[in-house]
C-alpha cells in the first residue's frame, strides 16, 4: 500500500458559503450559509424529522462524491468510511432535547430528537440516503478535532483498512465558527491526478502550554486553499490540552509546487 495519501475531491461549507474543490469562499456568519440554488431534498420524507445538521451533511457528502466522479477516472471505492471530528458533537439536538424534557417532562422526551444525539446518527443519514457504505466514526480532540480525524483517516487508507474515507470536521451550533468540511482520501495511484499527503501526526503532551487560537473552521479552510492553489506546506494545529495534529501536502504529480510553508491556523 502506497504511503502516500490521495486527496480526490473536498467541500467546506460554512457561514461564508459553500465551495467545492475550490478555495473557500470568504466572509463570515452565524450557522451555516443557505445551499447555493436551493436544490431539492436528497433525505426522503420519513415519519420523523431529520435535524438540519443531518440533512446539511448528507448535502455535502453527495456534492463531494457527485464531483469525484465527474472528474477522476476510474470511478471511486465502493467501500467508504466516514470519520467526522467534532468539538460540539451534538450540542444543536442535545439542546433541543433538553427543551423537549422542560416541556413534556423527564419521561416525555422527544423520541425523534433522542436517536440524534448519538455522535454517529448524522453519517447514518448518509448511509440510508447515499447508499454510503463503510464504517462511521467521530474523533473529539477540542479545536484539533477536524485535522485528528484527517490524521487518523489518512493512517486508516494508506496501511489497508480502508479503502476510502470522507473525513474533515463537522461543527454546527448556530455560532460564526459552524463549518462542515470533508475531504475525500484514497490510495496514491499513478492515474489519479490529485494532491496528496505525504506525512500525517498526532501528539498529545499535557505539559505543553499553549495559547494556540486554532479552530475547526480555520483549520478546514486553511487546508482547502492549499488543495486549491496547488500548494505544498504543512497544516499544523494545537488546542490548550496538549493535543496536536499536523498534516503534509503535497499538489498532484507534475503541477509546479508553489513555496513551501509551515501554516499555523487562526481562528475563523
Amino acid at each position: 500500500m502506497s504511503p502516500e495519501v490521495a486527496v480526490t475531491s473536498w467541500a467546506v461549507w460554512s457561514g461564508a458559503g459553500v465551495s467545492v474543490n475550490e478555495a473557500p469562499v470568504p466572509g463570515s456568519g452565524r450557522g451555516l450559509a443557505p445551499w447555493p440554488d436551493r436544490p431539492a431534498p436528497i433525505l426522503p420524507a420519513r415519519g420523523r424529522p431529520v435535524p438540519p445538521s443531518a440533512s446539511a451533511l448528507v448535502q455535502l457528502v453527495q456534492a463531494i462524491l457527485s464531483t469525484r466522479r465527474a472528474r477522476v477516472v476510474p470511478p471511486p471505492p465502493t467501500t467508504v468510511d466516514l470519520k467526522l471530528g467534532t468539538r460540539t458533537g451534538s450540542r444543536e439536538i442535545d439542546l433541543a432535547f433538553l427543551q423537549s424534557l422542560a416541556e413534556r417532562g423527564d419521561a416525555f422526551g422527544s423520541p425523534s430528537l433522542f436517536a440524534y444525539t448519538l455522535s454517529t446518527a448524522a453519517g447514518g443519514e448518509v448511509s440510508l440516503a447515499l447508499g454510503l457504505r463503510g464504517a462511521l466514526s467521530t474523533v473529539s480532540s477540542g479545536e484539533v478535532s477536524g485535522l485528528a480525524a484527517l490524521v487518523t483517516g489518512a493512517a486508516s487508507v494508506s496501511s489497508g483498512r480502508s479503502e476510502a474515507c470522507l473525513c474533515g470536521a463537522m461543527e454546527v451550533s448556530g455560532s460564526d465558527s459552524d463549518v462542515i468540511a470533508l475531504f475525500l482520501l484514497e490510495p496514491a495511484q499513478p492515474y489519479l491526478h490529485a494532491p496528496r499527503l505525504v506525512g500525517w501526526k498526532l501528539s498529545f503532551d499535557p505539559e505543553t502550554v499553549t495559547d494556540s487560537r486554532d479552530s475547526p473552521r480555520s483549520t478546514m479552510e486553511r487546508l482547502a486553499v492549499t488543495l486549491a492553489h496547488g500548494e505544498s506546506a504543512e497544516i499544523g494545529a494545537s488546542c490548550p490540552g496538549g493535543h496536536a495534529a499536523l498534516l503534509t501536502v503535497v499538489p498532484a504529480a507534475g503541477t509546479t509546487v508553489r513555496p513551501g510553508r509551515s501554516a499555523r491556523v487562526g481562528r475563523g
